[in-house]
């Protein structure tokens, strides 16, 4: 394992995401959500969970996957996607094991549908939450052949081929990946881990969007958005209609408006 930074200890001022984890639990946990639980799959610690063949880990070329040979696209540019990590230093915060929500893929084929992804991890003592690269891992690129997946700020493009969704691919396979991922190259740095794979669910997908703008002002992304102690938010710039975080602010508000209602 090489390549993450670590700590003493996790510094006070940086800020854990319990409560957002604890939204994604409450979000798995409806059943209006009808959210599919495959915690047999395999949990860290032990060892590793039954997996099926994927093949020799992709390449440069075999990672490319053309419009014509694609099967289902996740996430395209033209929709609505969500990826998202969350960390937490407490050792019960996090639920292990991968939940699936929406059609299955061979349902889905041909066509461009929204999706979201969100792994939480408990880290360990000595880790660096932060780190940009422990974070990276469930961008999943050059890790499946036949599986293409492009991620730029908090969003994710995955395109499937057709030989792969033939061969019976599935959401829980993505979210199998991500977890034997995590748990051959940071398995020392973490403790528990959630996967949470969601496809062709707009209200779902919207859901871990609004969880995502709460985690961008945590993790110091808005340079310009700070949130308060009482929850507020203060901004240096005046002009929101100029801002390109504007989104991300009116989204946030929504959020603590909603909570501030329910008190």
């Amino acid at each position: 394992m090489t390549g993450f930074g670590a700590v003493r200890d996790i510094n006070d001022g940086i800020r854990s995401h319990d409560g957002l984890i604890s939204m994604v639990r409450e979000m798995i946990d409806d059943p209006r959500n009808c959210f599919m639980d495959h915690r047999h799959a395999g949990l860290l610690p032990g060892g590793p969970p039954e997996r099926r063949d994927y093949g020799p880990p992709a390449g440069k070329n075999s990672s490319l996957v053309l419009a014509e040979d694609t099967a289902v696209e996740l996430g395209a540019p033209s929709m609505r996607s969500v990826s998202l990590f969350l960390w937490s230093a407490e050792e019960n915060a996090v639920p292990a094991g991968i939940w699936t929500a929406g059609p299955e893929l061979s349902l889905i084929r041909g066509r461009s549908v929204s999706y979201a992804q969100i792994v939480m991890a408990r880290v360990r003592p000595g880790a660096d939450p932060i780190d940009g690269s422990l974070r990276g891992l469930m961008n999943l690129t050059n890790r499946v052949a036949g599986l293409m997946t492009r991620s730029l700020q908090g969003r994710i493009w995955i395109r499937i081929h057709d030989r792969l969704l033939a061969g019976g691919f599935s959401l829980a396979d993505i979210g199998e990946r991500i977890l034997s991922i995590y748990r051959d190259e940071a398995g020392g740095l973490i403790s528990r881990i959630g996967v949470v794979i969601v496809a062709d669910d707009e209200n779902l997908v919207a859901q871990a969007a609004k969880i995502q703008a709460t985690a961008r002002v945590i993790n110091g992304e808005n340079a310009k958005l700070r949130m308060e102690e009482d929850g507020s938010m203060s901004c240096e710039d005046l002009d929101c209609s100029s801002c390109g975080e504007k989104r991300f602010c009116d989204t946030l508000r929504d959020v603590i408006s909603a909570r501030r209602e329910k008190q």
